[in-house]
């Protein structure tokens, strides 16, 4: 029988509407855009801090300067373009990328 893990989840309005001390360790995921995160964010309890009070957190970086992986390039064509993000940088020519 296969395991299958599911953790808190709901709105931002029904996580502000019942702000519940989430255990050590527990996740809470929002599932939506609300108080100013973006969808999916999650929340990870102490055991004694209400949701409410809690800072976000997740698998997600900080946003760079132009967007969240730092200087954003669509179309090289074959010219070369450099970019340095957090102390990591990355250069890529034609296509080709080169980094860390």
């Amino acid at each position: 029988m296969p395991i299958q893990i599911q953790f808190r989840r709901g709105t931002y309005a029904q996580w502000v509407a019942a702000d519940p001390v989430l255990a050590d360790g527990e996740l809470a995921i929002q599932t939506d855009a609300g108080g100013g995160e973006q969808a999916m964010t999650l929340k990870i309890g102490d055991g004694t801090t209400a949701w409410s009070s809690l800072a976000y957190g997740g698998l997600r970086g900080p946003t760079g300067p132009t967007g969240p992986h730092g200087t954003s390039v669509n179309n090289l064509d074959g010219g070369e373009a450099a970019t340095n993000y957090g102390g990591i940088g990355a250069t890529a020519t034609g296509g080709n990328a080169q980094g860390i």
